[in-house]
């Protein structure tokens, strides 16, 4: 009996999955199709008219120096090729034999001053306690006043001494602290972690003061000069950084300078943008292009809600059957699909919402 009442209930069970598993499909299609309508409603838009205009140049190091000799001499080695990144070492050397033999004698100099300086302590010492003696036999009349007086001649014509030795030395450490400047100027250098560009000089050369030795420059930071206009300056700031591409690649980037002077004769504002977070390839001359969207008269539809039979286009509101007709003037790609461009109409007025060409 229990087995025949099983066998009964088993199609009302089948009956009841399928009918849970045909409702969870019908929320399922009826959920992608409302996702797809607003999908379609926020791109099958009327925008205003807009004209692309991509801006072009090359990119180059965020800063660059000329580092030039400070002394004149010979070329004994370059530390760095064109293209390294410089480190803590200097660019190169020049012959510094001669200051580092100047620069010995004034050590020599100095030790020599400090014993001068010792004998000159001790003897004032010396005299000072011979002073204090003599002051005491000259008040007991026991010697002349004449042997006094020699006495504190020769103490303080020996403190005019040790002074004049203490100035000595003070001038030997002014010397070596400029031949220790002048030690440096031999080995020019630069900002760690910029990289060479190019180099002037190579081993064995002659150098004169002033003359150039390297072209360095920070190529960590990459910008991109630019001459716009007022307008295509405003759509630079008001894109946030985004749309552009360096040597194919999509990049972020934000404006660095704007020059406040105009050009009169190209009308146009200079200015730089920077790349922000770039880890492509870091050098000068990479192509870099900015496609910017300039305000243009009439009004823009998406290329989707467009259908054209028997070469007449037309597009569809979504709030109704009737096409309307127009008249393209041009194609337009952008950053957010294919466009037409036509003119303005009352009947598309900014914002109104199309069909797509597969509804019609």
């Amino acid at each position: 009996m229990s087995s025949s009442s099983t066998l009964s209930t088993a199609p009302a069970l089948l009956k009841a999955h399928i009918l849970i598993c045909l409702i969870i499909m019908c929320c399922l299609t009826l959920q992608t199709s409302y996702a797809y309508a607003a999908d379609t409603d926020t791109q099958l838009r009327v925008e205003a008219a807009f004209r692309p205009m991509t801006l072009r140049g090359y990119t180059r190091a965020q800063s660059s120096a000329t580092i030039s000799a400070e002394v004149s001499g010979r070329i004994i080695r370059l530390n760095y090729a064109v293209g390294d990144t410089i480190d803590k070492a200097a660019l190169l050397l020049i012959d510094d034999t001669f200051i580092k033999l100047e620069l010995k004698n004034n050590s020599v100099a100095l030790a020599s001053n400090q014993v001068v300086q010792q004998q000159a302590q001790l003897r004032l010492d010396w005299l000072t306690k011979e002073f204090q003696r003599r002051q005491q036999l000259v008040q007991q009349q026991r010697i002349s006043q004449v042997s006094f007086e020699d006495i504190s001649q020769q103490r303080d014509q020996a403190a005019l001494a040790l002074q004049q030795q203490q100035l000595n030395h003070q001038q030997l450490n002014i010397q070596h602290q400029t031949l220790e400047q002048q030690l440096q100027r031999h080995q020019p250098r630069a900002t760690a972690g910029w990289q060479v560009s190019q180099k002037y000089v190579e081993p064995g050369d002659l150098v004169q003061v002033g003359k150039p030795l390297m072209q360095v420059g920070n190529y960590q930071q990459l910008l991109i000069p630019l001459a716009v206009t007022a307008v295509e300056l405003q759509t630079i700031r008001a894109a946030n950084g985004s749309g552009a591409r360096v040597a194919g690649n999509l990049v972020n980037y934000h404006i660095a300078t704007v020059s406040p002077a105009f050009d009169e004769n190209t009308r146009k504002i200079n200015i730089e943008l920077e790349l922000v977070k770039y880890s492509g390839e870091k050098r000068g001359g990479l192509p870099f292009e900015l496609t910017v969207k300039l305000p243009d008269s009439g009004v823009m539809l998406p290329l989707a809600a467009v259908r054209n039979r028997y070469q007449h286009p037309q597009v569809q509101t979504r709030d109704s059957q009737q096409p309307i007709a127009i008249e393209i003037v041009d194609h337009i790609t952008g950053n957010t699909g294919k466009w037409v461009h036509i003119q303005a109409t009352d009947e598309l007025p900014i914002g109104t919402i199309l069909k797509s060409s597969a509804e019609h």
